[in-house]
């Protein structure tokens, strides 16, 4: 798992200690390696990683990246969106490069601080 998210984000937490409890590596990164996919990607291959939680517009800046492939891709498997709202048609370049992983909508509500998780398929339209 990678963070893509400041400490002072309430979701970091749930990365951090899923992970953690789970007995997989947690990575901190750069600011540098976060604001960039290409970097991103490449630190997503060469540390293996397979969890990804991120944001839609960096998810969008992600996916149109020409770095974001199934080379590139190879470990990942799981990729969690949520945290702003989620157009589900930026989603489909994401699935159409590298049908390996699975995408996720993911909500969390302040008020009941319950977590909702939607896998994203193509017959969702919002």
């Amino acid at each position: 798992t990678i963070s893509t998210a400041s400490f002072a984000f309430d979701a970091v937490y749930t990365q951090v200690f899923t992970s953690l409890l789970k007995g997989c590596q947690f990575h901190i990164i750069d600011r540098e390696t976060n604001l960039s996919a290409e970097k991103l990607l490449n630190y997503v291959k060469k540390s293996r990683i397979t969890y990804l939680k991120v944001t839609p517009s960096l998810f969008k800046i992600i996916v149109n990246s020409p770095y974001f492939s199934p080379g590139m891709c190879q470990s990942l498997r799981f990729v969690l969106i949520g945290g702003e709202e989620i157009i589900v048609p930026d989603v489909e370049p994401g699935r159409g490069r590298c049908p390996h992983i699975l995408f996720i909508k993911h909500y969390t509500s302040i008020f009941t601080l319950e977590k909702l998780s939607i896998v994203i398929s193509s017959l969702q339209t919002s």
